[in-house]
């Protein structure tokens, strides 16, 4: 078979995404391909690590880039096959970026109202009482019988 003889085509067959030997490549070329599942999977990790700094990481990775390459789609510079995946993990990334923000808002309040009002509202505690000694032993008073006994 020469590089210009084509398989035989069944109905049903071709799609625009299916190469077959001898197509031509007519999409138009791209400065740069999308990241669309680097950037939905950023958007993930931020949405599932929101309680930790990779919410914030991620999230803000997600947003940025996730910007970049809808701008460059726009601009034609992207590929846009992927500006489903780009699109959906910016808004991901948004909101992993949102609860992050959320839940350090509620850290920092919690830790706030415990300080503020938990701590001084403790009952104090009187200063410990320091122990009584024991009375030192009288000497013996002189005469006295000393009973043998105890010795």
């Amino acid at each position: 078979m020469g590089e210009d003889d084509q398989l035989p085509e069944t109905p049903g067959d071709r799609r625009p995404d299916r190469r077959h030997r001898g197509d031509h490549d007519d999409r138009p070329d791209y400065e740069r391909p999308h990241r669309g599942g680097m950037i939905l999977a950023f958007g993930i990790i931020s949405l599932v690590f929101f309680q930790c700094m990779a919410g914030f990481v991620f999230g803000i990775l997600a947003w940025v880039m996730g910007n970049s390459d809808l701008k460059g789609m726009t601009d034609g510079e992207v590929d846009p096959e992927g500006k489903q995946l780009t699109q959906v993990g910016r808004i991901l990334g948004i909101v992993g970026l949102a609860l992050s923000a959320l839940y350090t808002l509620f850290i920092v309040a919690y830790f706030v109202f415990f300080f503020a009002f938990i701590v001084p509202a403790a009952p104090k505690m009187p200063p410990p009482v320091a122990p009584v000694p024991a009375p030192a032993p009288q000497p013996p008073i002189k005469g006295a019988l000393v009973s043998p006994a105890l010795f």
